[in-house]
Order: C-alpha cells, then structure tokens, then sequence
C-alpha cells in the first residue's frame, strides 16, 4: 500500500513580488476550493488534494533535495508562476525539467505575473518538434510553436491583481481535474446563486424570528424597565461578539505573522545569516511560556541556533557569480564576509556582495594584481602601468592613492580591517584613504641596501602592525611596531637580527626562522625560547599559545606551544608557504586542492569541502567560521563551516536502555481498548503503533499515515494531534524532568515538545540510545557516524536567553530587513 502524500500540483516560482503573493494566494484558493456540487459528483471528490509550495511545506535548498524531487514525481501538474525573473532563476528552471523527467509537457500550467510571455514563459513549453513530410518523401523534424495553457494574473492594482486570481484559479482547477473552464464557472456561478438563496432565506426566517419575538416580549411586558433590559443585553451581547471577533481576528494576524518570521528566519539561515535568523525567529517569540507562542517560531529559532546539530562539517549556502564568465582566482573577502573579490576568466576582477548577488564593481587588469578590501568600506586595487586606486563601496566613487602601481604592492589585513602599501622606500598603512603611519626605512636605518624585502603582519582587531624588513646585502634583519591609532613607529629588538625567512607576530609573540626557529615577547628580546631543526623549515605562524611550523621536506605541519613543546602533527600533502597565515579566528592552514586547518589555543579543526569542491587548482577563504570555495572554472562559490553544539555533546560512558513495547502487550491493548471508547477519529484498523511514555502518565497512538494522538493515561483524553508528514514510526516515549520537554524518537528521527506539547526541535538523522544514569538526559546516535551523543535538553526561557545574548542588541540592516520582509 503507497502511503506517500500526493499534491494535485506543485507551484514553483522566483521569490520576489509579485510572483511571491500570486504563488500564495493561488496556493491558498486552491487547497480551499470547493466543487460545486454537480462537478464533485462526476469527479467523484469536493475539493483538490494538496498544493505543494516551498515556504508552506518546507525550507528551500541549494540543490533539488530529496523532499523536492519527492514532491515533483508525487505532483500530477506543475503550476509555474512565470515572469522574467522566474527565467533567471537557476532553481526554478531545475524544477521543470526535473518535473517533465515526471510528466509530459501537457501537465504544465502557466500563470503570467509579469512581462510578455516571449519574455516569461520558458522556451521548452512555447515549441515542440513536429515531424514534417517534405517532398521526395523525406521527413524532418522541425520546431514548431505552441500555445501553452495559461492564465494571466498581470494588473496594475492589488484589487485587478485579486480578480484575475480568482479567474486563474478557476482555470487551474478545470485542467486539474479534467473539465472545461466554461463548464466549471458556470456550475460554479448556479452554486453560489444556489447558496446565495438558501442563506437569505434563512436570514429572512431568523430575522422574522427574532422580530416575531421582540414584538411578544414588548407586548407581554409592557413595561419600560423590561424594555432597557433587555435592550442592554442585547447590546452587552453584541460587544461579546465584537470582543470575540476583535480577539479572532488578531490571533489570524499573529499567527501570519508568527509563520512569516519563521519563514524569514529560515530562509536566513539557508542563506547563511545565522545572527540575521535568530533575530527574525526571536521577534515571534515572548520572553516566556506563560504566553502561547508559534511551533514554527520556536523550531526556526532553535535551528538558528543550532542548539541540537550533531558536530561536523555542513556545507551552506552557495554564490552563483553575477559574472557572464566562469572564475580563476577568489583572492580576498571583506571583514563581515559580505564581499567577496573573484577573478574570471574575461581577465577581470568582480567584487560581489553576497548578500544582494550583485557586482557592485569590476575592473580590467591581469591576474594576481593585488587587491584587498578596507573593513566593508572599500577596495584597493592596482592594474598595470596605473597607480594604486581606492574604491568606496558606499559612495562608489575612485580614489587615487598615488602611488606606482609598478613598484609598489598591497598589503592586505587577513582579518580585512586595513591595508598597508609596500614600496621600495617604504610601508605606508591606510584605513579608506587616510594614512594611519609611515614607515620610511631611510629615517630607521642608516645605510639600507638595494637588496630587500619586507614581511607585513597586521595584529587582529586592526590597531596594529608589524614590520619585518630583511637587508640581504648585510644580512640584517630589522623588526618595527606601527601604532595605527596614533601613528607612531618604532623599533623592535630581535633575539636573532640575521637573515630571517618568515616572520609572524600576534602583537604578544614574535615567531620567526633564522639559524634556528625563535618564539619571542614583543616587549623584550631575552624573553625568547629557540630550537634546532634539522628539516627544511619554510613557514611559521603563532597565535595565543600555539605555534604552527610548515616543514616543507616532510610536507606537513608541527603544532607547538610557545616553549616548543609538541601539541599535533598535521600532514599536508599539498600545501604552499604563503597558505599558512595567522588570523583573528586562529592560525589557518589552506590545503591547495580544498580544506583548512585551524589551529586555536590547542584545538584543531578541519573542515573538508565534498569531492565536488576539491580540485587542483582552488581559491579558498576562511571567514567567520565560513570556508568559502572557489573552482577554476566554475560560476560557483560554495560555503562550508563546522557546527558544533554545548548541547549535543560526544558520550562513551554508561546507559541505561529504554525498554520498547510491542502493540501486543496486555497494557497497550488495555490502553487502546480505553481510548477507542471515545475517539471518533479513526478506526483500529488504521492504527500502526502504540508507546507509553517511559516516565510520565502518558502514551501515544500513530496511525498509518504517521499522525500521532498523546494521551493521558488516566482520563485518556487527547492531550495532542501531531501531523508526521515524514510518516517516520516512533519507538520511544521520553520525559526529561530537568527540562520538562518530552522527546518522541523514532529509528530515524527525534522531535522535542515542551510540557504542553508544543514542539520546538526537531533532530534528524538519529535514534534514541538510551539514558544517561546520573543527569537522566537522552543519548542520541547519529545515523551519519554511528557515534552516541548526550543531549541536553533546554527549557524555553533558556533558549530565550542564549537567543538574546548571541544578538546583544544586533539588528539587521536595512537592506537585509527590506529582502527577508523583517518587520
């Protein structure tokens, strides 16, 4: 028996308006159509199965899911709301032709939102090949054009707009279930004279009640008191029924909104805007559960957060390139990760803001011209035979900074924060293009050679930077401090003043390679712990406690602490010198074929991105937790981060199992005989499985089709109806009394209710172990690694709190507020 849920139609649209309110409002019209009574008994149904859309069924992914491509072959048309923007849309276009791999282009229904439908509808379902007989017999086969069934939604006003809605839908319906339009309204429009009818003559029958009645009252009593009785009652009865609407129609707009900001929140975190998530999902939510609040709410919060996510490497949100041309390099990214700067193969650099998709700049120049970012305020830049330029990406107006492009190069701040310009006389530092301080070596060092070069490391949080300036003529090295908030420049002692060959400082410590390998405080060169090497030392990087060497013999990296003592061996079998930088986040580790390593206060943390990511020649930038991955060749960046949770912790200890029934148990059947009494609902034969909480007075039935009813075990009355659309059995009842949430688990999934049943989290992927004997919390396993987890179940005012702190006062800006309609 196919239990799989079936959709009538799938609509499938760009998010942006109008396409977004007619792909809403024909969902609901739909779902809510009613036959008229003549056309439901020919058809043998009174209304339309369901109608599948993104936001009202699940989140939308980067790729075609498992969910989607689920929904497409169970749809019987698809319904595409078109516009020239439904074209550009990459994932829309993948929705039909999955769709048509299904079904024939005859079950493919047009809606025009906007535009001409040469510029709106998609090629495919305009021209079909015919085969043509063609004198001397021969046959060929020619594109011919076809009129595609549709109905036109476009209109100036919202009240146009909501006609041709109502019309559309209309149309939607007849091809649906295989009658004529014509046919279908004009039974439609007998139906409604037909109800019209009925409801005023029971208006009119009541109405004559009620005066029938008034009259008897005024006679019988005759009176004047009884008269304003029950004038005032009449009159205290009408402001309880506008008190009862009034409060209806604001739990309506509550709930809209309450759903809407969930949406938000997880179209957010799809996006890759966790902090921007929280806050959408946070602004449907009260400060605590006295106050009846939104499961969808609570859920998209819990995921902002990522409360309960298994550890591990996720992969994010990708960048289509706004680009015509694929990339080469991805070189850089601001501070926020906002812009990322890209390379392609038309030999120009494009800076992208993530957030919109748009190239807010490009230029002409050749490849590995330097270019880095100020913070997000700009870009410096440089092309052949010009001078260094400054772009602001605010004003989007051009800066010259003066200086020979040629001769000089950009220094960019790992942590994007400001930007130095190395020249032959000197390192001159900025923030937008004002100079913070100059270092001109003539005024620090009496006799500079022709022969040199300098290392530039600026210290996270931007108020400093380092020089390394090495005299290769003299075989000296010398080391300066520049304070970039007042612009002083001074001299720092080396325990080592030789010819260096690589150099890093986190503004506490110095690292660097000479004869042997050095660590160093950056306040005094006899505070400095050395060691020998013996293998080809090439790279050094220090931040905090850690010390990360890059032996290039061996092809790996060494992790010590500052006194030399050995932490890890990390073995990198491709990895350039200029891969290992050191940052805010930590010391990072690029491997040239895709991954970084990150080294922070002793803890190591690799992130891979999947074989489709990895390739010989590969740009990576690491930024606030985010891997971003750039393939030669590509029109594509992809994301990739490390998740882990305080509450989802790794578990090797003791459990103790919790014990599963079987439906022939003595005290499940009792139980089922006991609500059988009362329930109207369903029958037993639709009854699939039954589970007694472990340690409350309740249990649960599931029927077939995955609904589940929880029952209290004394009165056995329904505490709660649970629609599973996963259809995913459960086998475990559980109540965390710290926490008071219950968790229902099955052999692929756990969902979390608080004490009134109202879910806030779901997990997936997992199946309940068992209990932790000491705190009685759940022990997870994931079904991915096979590895037990202890979780720690939160109560709703604790999760409240971590949501307000992680914001602290954050706010998104308008930009993001305006595309995710935040209110």
């Amino acid at each position: 028996m196919d239990r799989r849920v079936r959709y009538d139609a799938f609509i499938s649209y760009r998010h942006c308006e109008p396409d977004s309110e007619i792909a809403t409002k024909i969902h609901k019209k739909l779902e809510n159509y009613r036959l008229p009574k003549e056309v439901a008994e020919k058809v043998g149904r009174d209304r339309l199965r369901r109608v599948f859309r993104d936001e009202a069924e699940l989140g939308v992914a980067d790729n075609l899911s498992e969910e989607i491509d689920k929904a497409l072959r169970a749809s019987y048309f698809l319904i595409c709301i078109c516009s020239p923007e439904y074209l550009q849309s990459a994932w829309c276009r993948k929705e039909l032709e999955a769709f048509l791999r299904y079904k024939d282009r005859k079950h493919v229904l047009l809606v025009l939102a906007k535009g001409e439908p040469d510029d709106a509808f998609p090629e495919v379902l305009q021209y079909e090949d015919v085969e043509r007989d063609y004198f001397g017999g021969t046959k060929t086969i020619v594109k011919t054009r076809v009129e595609p069934l549709a109905a036109d939604c476009r209109a100036e006003t919202g009240k146009e707009r909501d006609n041709k809605i109502d019309i559309a839908v209309t149309r939607l319906v007849a091809a649906i279930i295989g009658v004529g339009y014509d046919d279908l309204e004009q039974r439609q429009k007998k139906e409604i004279l037909r109800r019209t009818k009925r409801r005023l003559l029971t208006g009119f029958l009541t109405a004559s009640a009620i005066m029938l009645t008034v009259i008897g009252i005024c006679v019988f009593f005759l009176v004047r008191i009884s008269r304003q009785k029950a004038e005032i009652s009449k009159q205290n009865k009408e402001i309880s029924m506008q008190n009862e609407e009034i409060a209806n129609q604001n739990t309506i707009i509550r709930k809209k909104y309450e759903d809407s900001m969930a949406a938000a929140s997880d179209n957010l975190l799809r996006d890759g805007k966790r902090l921007d998530a929280v806050y959408a999902a946070r602004l449907a939510l009260p400060d605590d559960s006295s106050e009846e609040y939104s499961e969808d709410a609570a859920m998209a919060l819990v995921n902002a957060l990522g409360i309960y996510c298994f550890p591990g490497v996720k992969s994010g949100i990708g960048f289509n390139l706004p680009c015509s041309c694929s990339i080469v390099y991805a070189p850089s990214m601001s501070s926020s990760g906002r812009y990322l700067a890209v390379y392609g193969l038309d030999g120009k650099y494009y800076v992208m803001d993530l957030y919109s998709g748009d190239t807010v700049f490009s230029y002409d120049c050749d490849l590995f011209q330097y270019v880095a970012f100020d913070g997000d305020n700009g870009v410096v830049f440089q092309r052949d035979g010009e001078s260094i330029k400054y772009y602001d990406l605010n004003s989007g107006t051009k800066t010259d900074l003066g200086y020979d492009g040629n001769e000089s190069l950009i220094c960019s701040d790992p942590d994007a924060n400001a930007y130095a310009i190395d020249t032959e006389d000197g390192v001159y530092f900025y923030k937008g293009t004002q100079q913070l301080a100059s270092l001109v070596f003539s005024d620090k060092i009496s006799d500079p050679g022709t022969r040199s070069a300098n290392t530039i490391c600026f210290v996270s949080g931007g108020n400093e930077a380092y020089v390394l300036h090495t005299e290769y003529d003299t075989a000296k090295s010398y080391c300066f401090k520049a304070d970039l908030q007042n612009g002083s420049i001074s001299s720092v002692d080396l325990a080592y003043d030789g010819a260096l060959f690589a150099f890093s400082t986190d503004g506490q410590h110095m690292a660097y390679i000479g004869t042997k390998l050095y660590v160093q405080d950056v306040s005094s060169a006899t505070s400095v712990k050395s060691k020998d090497y013996t293998n080809n030392a090439y790279n050094i990087a220090v931040h905090g406690n850690d010390v990360a060497v890059f032996y290039s013999d061996e092809m790996e990296v060494r992790v010590y602490d500052c006194n030399w003592n050995e932490k890890t061996t990390i073995g990198m079998e491709f990895l350039s010198s200029s891969k290992i930088v050191s940052t805010e986040e930590g010391i990072l580790l690029y491997e040239a074929l895709g991954g970084v390593h990150v080294i922070n206060d002793g803890n190591h943390t690799y992130i891979q991105p999947d074989d489709s990511s990895r390739g010989t020649s590969v740009s990576e930038v690491y930024k606030n937790g985010t891997l971003y991955v750039a393939l030669a060749g590509d029109y594509y960046v992809s994301t990739y981060s490390f998740s882990v949770s305080d509450y989802v912790v790794p578990y090797d200890g003791e459990w103790e199992p919790v014990y599963f029934q079987s439906n022939d148990d003595p005290n499940l059947i009792t139980f089922q005989d006991s609500v059988m009494k009362s329930e109207t609902e369903y029958t037993r034969d639709e009854i699939a499985n039954m589970v007694f909480c472990e340690n409350a007075n309740v249990g649960l039935i599931q029927l077939w089709n995955g609904t589940i009813y929880v029952y209290d075990r004394t009165t056995y009355e329904c505490v709660k109806r649970i629609y599973n659309s996963d259809v995913d059995f459960a086998t475990s009842f559980y109540y965390s009394r710290a926490s008071e949430c219950y968790f229902i688990t099955s052999s692929m999934s756990a969902m979390l209710f608080n004490k009134d049943f109202i879910e806030f989290a779901k997990i997936k992927d997992c199946y309940f172990k068992g209990v932790e004997p000491v705190s009685e919390n759940p022990i997870l396993g994931d079904m991915l690694t096979g590895n037990e987890y202890l979780i720690t179940p939160l109560t709703y005012e604790e999760i409240i709190k971590l949501a307000d702190e992680a914001l602290n006062g954050y706010e998104p800006d308008k930009r993001i507020k305006e595309k995710y309609s935040i209110e």
